[in-house]
């Protein structure tokens, strides 16, 4: 019984660890630009530092939990990524971590989501809870939020970014937060584009159709309150962050649930990119506009 409860035990506090790092790894960027604002100047190296810090907690969680055969798939993975690392450093003679770091975080997560085995459907929520009322909060106080986290001082200082190319000189929000045409939702409301905990509304878009994914993929097992509210989220956060491509790309997911449903899993990297492809035509042919 004590074996037991102590497995148990050990099972809970493994899958609180794995919530924890994919929270830091979600809100890691917001955490460095209070900082940044608040306390002192944050440069790239830390930034990295922060990163690969996520990345070692993913594999240290989530490599005891995968097979023989698995490790050594990800193991291949990474020794391919450092061979092409390797040739381009012969073709241009720099090194860029950036490539590294892209590559990296899908090896990354992968590993860390294949040690979890809670709830996928409650952990997003609750994450994407946090993500709304932080974008919640941006929307209804745009000024204090573009004061207390200066996304605009943390892409410069951090991130090596021009502050020539931010054109709103009242603003302290990130270069595209603001535009300088109507929004695409709530046109007259003069509302900032919401960036939640990303710091700017691109990744938020991004996560918008990740979490849309989760839902689409998960439905069957959610209890009604939780659909409702998942779609909910997902509708708020759109018009929060105003995004186009991420309304584009949710609902051509959801138009084409029943056809992927039927396709063999092993064509969904190809189905992936006709899905933004067909996003981007979609913003297109209905003239939505900047």
């Amino acid at each position: 019984m004590l074996i037991r409860m102590s497995e148990e035990t050990r099972v809970r506090w493994h899958n609180l660890l794995i919530e924890l790092t994919l929270l830091v790894g979600v809100g890691y960027n917001l955490v460095l630009a209070l900082i940044n604002a608040n306390v002192f100047t944050v440069r790239p190296v830390i930034t990295y530092a922060v990163e690969f810090m996520v990345y070692a907690a993913c594999f240290l969680l989530g490599l005891g939990s995968l097979s023989r055969k698995r490790i050594a798939l990800i193991v291949s993975g990474l020794g391919l990524i450092v061979l092409l690392m390797f040739v381009r450093f012969l073709v241009n003679w720099q090194i860029d971590p950036k490539f590294f770091r892209d590559a990296l975080v899908v090896f990354a997560f992968v590993v860390l989501g294949s040690a979890y085995t809670g709830s996928v459907p409650k952990l997003f929520i609750r994450m994407t809870i946090i993500v709304s009322l932080v974008a919640a909060f941006e929307l209804a106080m745009p000024s204090a939020y573009g004061d207390l986290v200066n996304p605009k001082s943390f892409f410069v200082n951090a991130r090596g970014m021009s502050a020539e190319g931010f054109w709103n000189e009242d603003s302290n929000l990130f270069v595209s937060a603001t535009r300088p045409g109507e929004r695409n939702f709530l046109p007259g409301s003069n509302l900032p584009r919401a960036s939640s905990m990303f710091i700017e509304p691109v990744t938020m878009g991004n996560y918008i159709c990740f979490f849309t994914a989760i839902v689409l993929v998960f439905w069957r097992w959610m209890r009604p309150a939780a659909l409702v509210l998942s779609v909910g989220l997902i509708g708020f956060m759109i018009v929060a962050s105003d995004g186009r491509l991420a309304a584009g790309t949710c609902v051509l997911m959801v138009l084409l649930t029943p056809l992927l449903k039927r396709l063999d899993q092993r064509l969904a990297f190809l189905v992936f990119l006709l899905v933004i492809m067909s996003a981007w035509l979609l913003v297109w042919v209905t003239g939505i506009t900047a």
